[in-house]
């Protein structure tokens, strides 16, 4: 079970509060629309998609301890019981008694299908999604480039508070009390989400982007477990010393408003993998991400770049 303190960033998380509050709660097409919210934690996506005016969201949700923050949520934000319905399943294995109309989620791991994420987006899409349906977001991006220094991030200025509409008390009492591993400073922590500026990987200099891109409408779902890319990076500069891969999410409707890990507080992980410092002018090489078969909830990194005959970079690791 993540713990409080992680539920409460993600709650925090500006870049993610914002898009899916532009994507769910404002989107029109909701009304009268049942849904299904994947990993649903404390049903904040749910919320948003009840508020929105759906005819009723599943909530698949293995941990049985998020059931009662999700009711304390509902329950706070004047959400009749008779909305939503809890499924407390690994969603490969969750049945839902009807078809659906929209897949809600936020199941976007680090290098896009890291924890087998979006595999069990596309599992439920397969049995359950309607065939004009939304997945929301459908559009996942990992961004790869190559950089002279090991910084991540440029800070970002000019934030304003939003969604000041939406009572957490309650959720956040109910989530202190269900967490039996957290640290004491988050006792007291409230929510005060912002959005800001944005600052993108696109903006660096020092290297061409690689983007490996998941299609969660259109992808066979056999493609999105094994995936590789085959990668060539032209440096800008004299020296380069690491490789970073962030992630972008968004809806093929509007790719003009987007979450992405690249933010000062965002909650996708972003990565940073140091390397001996070369000077080649092109870097060649494939980026595998595959599914670990003995785990349900990781995925097998897989790294080799060269230059020429010579070892830039070679790692394996899961995630």
């Amino acid at each position: 079970m993540y713990n409080y303190t992680s539920h409460v960033n993600m709650l925090n998380d500006n870049n993610r509060m914002y898009f899916y509050n532009e994507k769910i709660r404002k989107n029109k097409n909701i009304k009268n629309k049942t849904c299904c919210d994947i990993g649903s934690g404390t049903g904040i996506l749910a919320l948003f998609a009840l508020q929105a005016g759906a005819k009723h969201v599943y909530l698949i949700e293995e941990q049985t301890q998020m059931n009662q923050v999700i009711v304390a949520l509902m329950n706070e934000n004047n959400i009749n019981e008779n909305k939503y319905t809890i499924i407390n399943e690994m969603s490969n294995k969750a049945e839902l008694p009807e078809k659906i109309d929209v897949i809600i989620h936020e199941l976007i791991g680090i290098w896009g299908n890291g924890e087998q994420g979006l595999s069990y987006v596309c599992d439920i899409r397969d049995r359950f999604l309607i065939n004009d349906g939304l997945i929301i977001p459908d559009l996942i991006e990992v961004h790869i480039t190559l950089q002279a220094n090991n910084e991540l991030y440029k800070q970002k200025y000019n934030t304003q508070p939003f969604l000041n509409d939406i009572s957490f008390n309650n959720c956040l009492n109910t989530l202190h009390s269900v967490s039996n591993n957290y640290a004491h400073y988050c006792l007291n922590r409230q929510i005060h989400i912002k959005n800001d500026d944005r600052y993108y990987i696109q903006n660096t200099s020092d290297c061409n982007i690689e983007i490996i891109k998941y299609d969660l409408m259109n992808d066979k779902k056999y493609d999105i477990d094994n995936l590789t890319k085959l990668c060539i990076f032209k440096p800008n500069t004299n020296i380069i010393v690491s490789l970073l891969s962030t992630v972008k999410y968004y809806c093929n409707t509007d790719p003009h408003i987007y979450g992405d890990s690249y933010s000062n507080h965002g909650n996708w992980e972003k990565q940073i993998i140091p390397f001996k410092p070369v000077t080649h002018d092109v870097i060649y090489g494939t980026i595998n991400i595959k599914n670990n078969n003995r785990s349900s909830n990781k995925s097998l990194i897989s790294i080799s770049l060269k230059h020429d005959k010579n070892n830039v970079l070679n790692c394996n690791f899961s995630t």
